[in-house]
């Protein structure tokens, strides 16, 4: 009953959040807005109003970490609650809209945010300060190969009432790379009873920069003693979390490769770049035309100029721009005062005749 006792605890604190969150959205909502509605609290249209807020709210809060007590600062917290709250009463302000069939002054929206980030700000702070009276700092060791390797893990010191880091070993391997050499010192078994023996005074270890194989020796041990183990992963580390797995065989099988997408995939991509390009050269046209006439009537020169892309195979493809350099006029007369300057040796310094040319002929090539 203790090992669940504290998680009940901050999900009942989370909970509370919710609840008060939405019973805020909710008087709100009842009463600046459902004069355009049904005018019922528990009316379809409010329902609905209710349920997309809810729903927004729940999915954002996870995707932006707002509930992330003891990993994450107190600002951080406050800042993925706000940027979950103010999207949900935007999604949620859309289909207002959309079921009122007119645009809906969002003042008291605004006003209902500002009054859910006092109450988010209070919660945060009281939140916190529960999980840290439920959760004593671990006594904790890192182990580490080298000096970067330690810095990596330097912002455990911003969290002192989590992690109460007590030791630091450098453990210096013979090969750093995962390749058998016979002659690493710390190959010898009395060197890893060492290394356990250290482990075992503290609660939580914290690894960066020692070999895979060494790593995941410690990842069992602590998992074995119920120690919290967190390591800096390597770059195989990162694939092999994308890995398949593969039912085919009698034994674990984990597929890694190149990720390639769907035929769907790419198909509803190419049609949402077109759609969505189309909508937005419509809406953007207005803004484009005033700044084609402002270039115009500036030197009275070209509006659009034409630049070369490579797509994601190498094939080259033209794009119209908006000009915003100036239009260089007369090149002839350009191509010969470089030219007199270059032959004449205008310079402060020797130029070779290969380089005098290669000049020439480049102001050539440039008033072509």
């Amino acid at each position: 009953m203790k090992t669940i006792r504290k998680p009940l605890m901050m999900r009942g604190m989370v909970l509370i959040h919710y609840i008060v969150m939405i019973g805020l959205f909710a008087a709100c909502w009842q009463q600046f807005y459902s004069a355009w509605m049904d005018g019922r609290i528990f009316g379809a249209d409010s329902l609905a109003v209710y349920a997309m807020y809810a729903v927004s709210l729940v999915m954002l809060s996870r995707i932006y970490g707002a509930y992330r007590m003891g990993l994450a600062h107190v600002g951080e917290l406050l800042y993925g609650q706000a940027l979950a709250n103010l999207i949900s009463l935007a999604i949620t302000y859309i289909l207002a809209c959309a079921l009122a069939r007119k645009l809906l002054n969002p003042l008291a929206g605004f006003g209902c945010a500002a009054v859910q980030a006092l109450f988010s700000a209070g919660w945060t702070v009281a939140a916190n300060q529960l999980y840290f009276s439920l959760h004593k700092p671990k006594r904790t060791v890192v182990i580490y190969r080298d000096e970067s390797d330690l810095r990596k893990l330097g912002e455990i010191r911003f969290f002192a009432e989590r992690w109460q880091v007590e030791r630091s070993v450098q453990w210096v391997e013979g090969n750093p790379h995962d390749l058998p050499h016979a002659g690493a010192a710390n190959d010898a078994p009395g060197d890893i009873q060492k290394l356990m023996r250290i482990m075992e005074n503290y609660e939580a270890v914290f690894v960066s920069g020692v070999s895979a194989t060494l790593r995941n020796g410690i990842a069992k041990y602590c998992v074995e003693k119920g120690k919290a183990c967190y390591f800096v992963p390597h770059t195989g580390d990162v694939i092999i979390s994308g890995a398949e797995y593969i039912r085919s065989f009698s034994v674990p099988i984990c597929r890694v490769g190149r990720c390639v997408s769907t035929p769907e995939y790419l198909f509803v991509k190419r049609a949402m770049d077109i759609a969505l390009s189309l909508i937005a050269i419509v809406v953007t046209s207005p803004f484009m035309a005033v700044t084609a006439l402002a270039i115009w009537g500036y030197d009275r020169g070209p509006v659009l100029y034409k630049q070369v892309r490579l797509t994601k195979d190498g094939k080259a493809f033209e794009i119209l721009n908006l000009r915003w350099m100036q239009v260089v006029c007369e090149l002839h007369k350009i191509q010969a005062t470089i030219q007199t300057i270059i032959c004449r040796r205008y310079t402060e310094f020797s130029l070779s005749s290969d380089f005098r040319h290669s000049i020439a002929g480049f102001a050539g090539v440039f008033a072509a």
